[in-house]
């Protein structure tokens, strides 16, 4: 999702609503989790990894900054970064990843997406957009703004959850209008103005264990639960989240697959105006 300079929450926009007490709650706790397990977390780290092999770098807006751990790794990699995300508490988590790396004057501001014009005339090499765009309602519109963003020459490296027939209650909570087909997404992309450099499936094995979850109505309605993630680690835990970081670097980040619960698309700006 998207981040501030301190002013307190600016208005959300097309954004869903997420002022019900369970799904503020369950967001809350959802980014409470990454923000303290993020490098260690087989799935956070592991698609970090993936999205930084498609980097050019150079000027770089991170928009949907969430827990700051990519905003890290971009940090690291020698790049000038921007980070940027709609909800206040991302931007207090991205603010002390950063800290913590060493990092603390990066720019860091709660924005959401529909007045990215507000970081000015100011233009980037590159945009980070990560599981943001199925929170807005006009994604089309919003992939506008972020073209309108990048230099020419520039490139978008986003990632949406897929799949809409595993649309439940879960994504409703967590502010979520749809989940993303590859024909659909690509629409979106076209529409905006983009050029299509590559698009590829990621996580399979997420995939398979909802696909078959979402036959139990209990998962179906809820999802799964992130204790095993975000919980306390127990020798099980830390053995299965060793095998896990195994599987997807060894696996998921190389080999290419049919299908998965997340779409990576690598974009170029394209010409023209918008």
């Amino acid at each position: 999702m998207s981040a501030n300079s301190g002013d307190g929450p600016e208005p959300q926009g097309s954004y869903r609503d997420l002022s019900s007490v369970t799904g503020s709650i369950e967001l809350r706790d959802h980014l409470e989790g990454l923000s303290r397990s993020h490098e260690n977390d087989f799935r956070a780290s592991s698609i970090a990894k993936r999205l930084m092999r498609y980097s050019r770098g150079g000027n770089v807006l991170d928009a949907g900054c969430g827990s700051g751990l990519l905003s890290l790794r971009l940090l690291r990699a020698g790049n000038e970064v921007t980070s940027v995300d709609a909800e206040e508490p991302m931007v207090g988590f991205t603010r002390t990843t950063l800290l913590n790396g060493g990092f603390a004057d990066t720019t860091v501001r709660q924005l959401t997406i529909e007045r990215i014009d507000e970081l000015g005339s100011q233009k980037f090499d590159e945009i980070f957009c990560c599981d943001v765009i199925e929170h807005i309602e006009d994604d089309c519109l919003a992939m506008r703004q972020l073209r309108a963003m990048l230099k020419p020459g520039g490139q978008l490296i986003l990632t949406v959850p897929a799949h809409q027939f595993l649309f439940n209650e879960r994504d409703r909570r967590m502010g979520h209008y749809r989940r993303y087909g590859r024909k659909a997404l690509v629409k979106v992309f076209e529409q905006a103005g983009f050029k299509i450099r590559a698009v590829r499936w990621w996580n399979i094995s997420g995939f398979l264990l909802n696909v078959i979850g979402s036959r139990f109505v209990k998962v179906k309605t809820k999802g799964f639960s992130e204790g095993f993630r975000y919980g306390k680690r127990t020798w099980l835990s830390r053995c299965g989240h060793w095998l896990l970081g195994r599987w997807f670097h060894l696996f998921e980040n190389h080999v290419p697959v049919p299908v998965g619960l997340t779409l990576i698309v690598v974009a170029d700006r394209g010409h023209g105006d918008l």
